[in-house]
Formats: structure tokens, sequence, C-alpha cells
């Protein structure tokens, strides 16, 4: 409840101000009516949480329409946190409280999609707008869905690059780039296909309700894979075109999704994930080095007790930030008899035998002793879990044996 209430506030400490500088930009035709939009929703996203991994980007050439899949609310903010786009959105968001005003203000273009005798005339709208130089994005599936695949593309509205052509007296071609957007992840844990619709809001799931979800829990992975510009000219079939960039979205979406993104996208998250972990070792010999030193002074029982009292006391702010919106009623028994396992045997029982240890011998043999860890924990696996035992798990259990024996003897 304390981080939805927060994301809130600073929302609309945001939000109100913008708004009538943003009217008055687009009055007096600004350029800066182009850039507040991408600010505005660069804050937004770091508000909510939303951690967007851009894969490729957005060419600079114009006439410029992007094609997106769909499958939230949140994709308006990603989008334009990347460039500053002008929306194709459905006539009944504009009578929104709220989210109607904000849609006008960044120039939405708005259709009733019930009546299609005024697909020309939205399309002469959008054409107007590319003419302008105005990257327009429209999300090729007509609605939104629940994020685990991409929908069939509808064609009629790729009609309006014809349009643009038509409205600009030099341009002879329109720019049409596909984009895909997938949700991977929350508080790093995949979302999965049953987790999904925890980021994806299609249907007939309320707003509010998803919003204030999202904006309490936060911490949302979604990568935005931008794909190479399609040439759109008076000689292209827009019906194949639409295929072409419905093939392409669905392609970029499925590869994120089963865990398959660019090599550079992967390199980058391996680096980093490496970088954590070394500095992680580095904290934790270092609390073996200073644990010793307080063996040799107080009690083990004192020291296990003052560290846990000081990193609970560290932990309770960051977790009444991260468990907001979670309820703790929906815990079954199993989770319950985990936690507590939890707490007394990987933690207080643990520490305090790791603590007793530091007060025996010096930290280095202890720090060598934890790497029978992977040993110990594959034997049980073996024989709790069915595991098998292969030529490369003896092969590392042998090195590890042999490296806690030679500290040892040294």
């Amino acid at each position: 409840m304390l981080r939805l209430v927060l994301v809130v506030s600073a929302a609309a400490l945001v939000t109100f101000p913008l708004m009538p500088v943003q009217w008055a930009a687009i009055k007096l035709n600004w350029p800066l009516r182009r850039r507040i939009p991408v600010f505005y929703h660069r804050v937004m996203c770091r508000l909510l949480g939303v951690r967007v991994h851009s894969i490729g980007t957005p060419i600079d050439a114009r006439p410029l329409l992007i094609v997106a899949n769909h499958s939230s609310w949140m994709d308006i903010s990603i989008l334009t946190s990347r460039t500053p786009v002008v929306f194709v959105a459905k006539s009944e968001i504009a009578r929104w409280p709220l989210f109607g005003l904000l849609a006008k203000l960044q120039r939405s273009v708005f259709v009733e999609r019930d009546r299609r005798q005024k697909t020309g005339v939205v399309n002469a709208e959008i054409g107007r707008r590319l003419a302008e130089g105005d990257p327009v994005l429209l999300f090729g599936e007509g609605t939104a869905g629940d994020g685990n695949r991409v929908m069939p593309f509808r064609s009629a509205l790729i009609g309006a690059a014809r349009d643009a052509i038509a409205a600009s007296g030099d341009a002879s071609q329109v720019w049409i780039q596909p984009v895909s957007l997938a949700y991977v992840s929350q508080h790093g844990i995949p979302l999965g296909r049953h987790l999904r619709p925890r980021a994806a809001w299609y249907g007939k799931t309320s707003l509010v309700p998803h919003l204030k979800r999202v904006a309490g829990q936060g911490a949302i992975d979604v990568v935005v894979t931008w794909g190479e510009p399609l040439r759109y000219d008076a000689e292209t079939d827009r019906k194949a075109l639409t295929k072409q960039l419905e093939s392409s979205v669905r392609g970029f979406t499925i590869a994120v999704l089963v865990g398959q993104a660019s090599v550079a996208e992967r390199a980058k998250a391996t680096l980093a994930g490496d970088a954590i972990t070394f500095m992680a070792c580095v904290l934790f010999s270092m609390f073996a080095v200073y644990g010793k030193r307080a063996t040799e002074r107080h009690s083990t029982v004192g020291v296990n007790g003052f560290g846990y009292v000081v990193g609970s006391l560290l932990l309770i702010p960051v977790m009444l930030w991260q468990s907001s919106g979670f309820s703790f009623a929906h815990v079954s028994p199993a989770g319950w008899s985990s936690l507590v396992y939890m707490a007394l045997f990987p933690s207080l029982i643990c520490y305090l035998i790791y603590y007793h240890a530091l007060s025996l011998i010096s930290a280095s043999r202890v720090a060598a002793f934890i790497y029978l860890e992977p040993v110990i924990a594959m034997i049980l696996a073996v024989a709790f879990l069915g595991e098998r035992i292969t030529a490369p798990l003896v092969a590392g259990g042998t090195i590890i044996f042999t490296g806690v024996y030679l500290t040892e003897r040294g």
C-alpha cells in the first residue's frame, strides 16, 4: 500500500503541472510538443518500476509508420519513452476520465472501429501526421491480447501510408517499422504463460484494479524489439505487407518469450549478472573476515543475533516497498512451512554453526569448506529428487574435494 500511495502521488506531481505546458505547446505548434511526452513517459516507467530492454532502435527516416503488437496499457508509456510517437487509438478512449485527456495531449488519432466508412477519414488524418514528420504508431492487431501470442494484423489502417504519400508533395515512399513488446519477468521471476496477465491488460479486465496492482508491485521487465523497416510505395501490396509485418512481430515476440533474444542482449545481461555475483563473493569474503574478528571478542550467539537485528531493520523499508499488494492470506500451509524451515535451518541454525566455526578456525579454512555446498546439494538431489550423476558432476566434485583438501593441508 505504501508503494502505491508514493507512486500515485509522484505521478500526480508530474502529470498535472505538465498538462498545461503540453496544451500550450500543441496550440503554439512548438517542437516541445513532441519532447514532453517522451520525458513524461520515461518518468512514468521509472515510477511504475517498468524496466525497458531494447533490441535495435527506431529509425530516423521519415515518414515513419510503426506497427506493434499490443497487450497492455503500459505499451503506451514503454513505446513513447523510446521515441516521440503519435498513437492510433480507439475512439472510446477519448471519452475516458483523465486518460482520454492524456491521449488527446499526446495528439492521438482516434478510430471508430464500428464504423468502417470512417477508415478513409482516419487514414487521411494519419497520412497528414506522417507527412508532417510525426512517427505514427498503430497496434496491428486492432485490440489487446494476452501477451503470450500475436494475433492476426488488420491491413485497413496500413493504407494510411498511401495517404501520406499523397499528402506530401516530395515523398514517394513511407517507411514502416515492425516492433515487438514482450513482458518477460516481474521481480526477476519469469512470468510464463499463466502469469503474464499480471502485465497484460486485455479482454474485460478492469483498468483501475490492474493499474493499482502494477503500481503497487512494479519491477516488470519488458523487451522491445525494433525490426528492420520496410518500404511502402505506390506499387506495394498492402495485404502482403501486413502479413510480412505480422510475421516479423510474431517472430520477435516468440524469440524473446522462449529466451532466444539477440546474442548481444544476452551477453549484456550475462556480464551484469557476473559482475553482481562477483560483488556478492567479495562482500561475503569480507563478511567472513570481519565475522572472525567479531567472534574473537563476543559470543557466537550475540554476533548472530546482532547481525539479524540490524539486517532486519535495514530490510524493513525494502520489504514494505516491494510487498505492497501481496496477500499473506493466499500463502498455503506448505508455503508457511517452507518459510519456517528457511528461517530456522538455512538461516538461524546454519549461521550459528558458521559463527561457531569461525571462533574455532581461521576464516580462510571456513571459506574453503563452503565450496563443499554444491557437492552436498548434488548428493541430496540424487538421493531425494532422483537426479542422475553425470561425468561432469563427478569431475567437478572431485576438483572441489581436492581443493578443500589442499587448503586444509596448507
